[in-house]
């Protein structure tokens, strides 16, 4: 009896697929492929912001500011040194701080009261810390701001309050202020789609980890590290991603900006560097 055509095809199609599925479970087994909830990402990005003070680091470009801009947005109200949307109350990096009191103060219980500048259970968050309170600078910031370090420890007790600061790299931000974060966020990079951008970052419960850069596939130790994904829609975003341009330099309009860069570059280059 001959076997129809339609009934080749069937059985193909039921070893194919039966093929598909066992390979789909090998693969799964071995690297334990699933999907990214990034519902439950935010989620776990929210109370870790909520639970400790947290440096977020990487590389210039790396998309630091894109997981600050994030954060500010599942956030709501919050306070910063740079405005992220329309939930931004910024504030000088100088009211970190309580006045006058130094840590004599606190051992002599001679603390001199200030008025409450900020509302309780929120964040602040500071962008380019790493700029603003550069590690090089220790001892002249030690001087200079000697009660800035008391307000990172104090921020829970005083306004359930935590600080979000983020730097180039976390041994770039003043030792004062790193001993009091206890949570870290390296960026690895992101990515750009047409709705969204995917920001790849690695979370460390563990300086050390984190200062060593080590990956979550090298981890050894008991300390939390592993991948993070983070989506973020390009409608959350408002803040300025060149905020020091216009701190900083005297062309303050796209002409300026394009006579800049036809004295760096190739004219060529222009419309390419645009937008990078």
């Amino acid at each position: 009896m001959s076997i129809t055509p339609i009934v080749i095809i069937s059985v193909s199609v039921v070893v194919f697929v039966g093929i598909a599925v066992a390979v789909g479970v090998i693969l799964y087994r071995r690297f334990k492929i699933k999907a990214v909830d990034y519902d439950e990402n935010n989620d776990f990005l929210m109370r870790v912001c909520h639970s400790s003070n947290v440096i977020i680091e990487g590389k210039m470009g790396s998309g630091k500011d894109l997981l600050m801009s994030h954060i500010a947005y599942l956030q709501g109200f919050h306070y910063a040194n740079i405005r992220y949307n329309g939930n931004t109350e910024a504030r000088p990096l100088s009211d970190l701080s309580l006045g006058d009191n130094t840590f004599d103060d606190f051992v002599n219980e001679n603390i001199r009261k200030i008025p409450p500048t900020f509302e309780e259970h929120t964040l602040f968050l500071v962008s380019d810390a790493g700029i603003y309170f550069p590690s090089q600078y220790d001892k002249l910031l030690d001087k200079l701001y000697p009660s800035a370090p008391l307000f990172a420890a104090l921020c829970r007790q005083l306004y359930e309050m935590r600080v979000i600061y983020n730097t180039q790299n976390v041994e770039r931000l003043w030792k004062k202020l790193r001993e009091q974060c206890d949570e870290f966020f390296h960026v690895v990079g992101h990515r750009k789609y047409e709705d969204y951008i995917l920001v790849k970052t690695i979370y460390y419960s563990n300086y050390e980890q984190c200062k060593n850069g080590v990956l979550p596939e090298d981890n050894k130790k008991h300390y939390d590290c592993k991948y993070v994904y983070f989506k973020v829609y390009k409608s959350e975003l408002e803040y300025d991603t060149r905020a020091f341009k216009s701190k900083c330099l005297e062309c303050d309009n796209e002409n300026g900006y394009e006579r800049l860069l036809k004295g760096l570059y190739n004219e060529k280059y222009t419309e390419v560097l645009k937008n990078v």
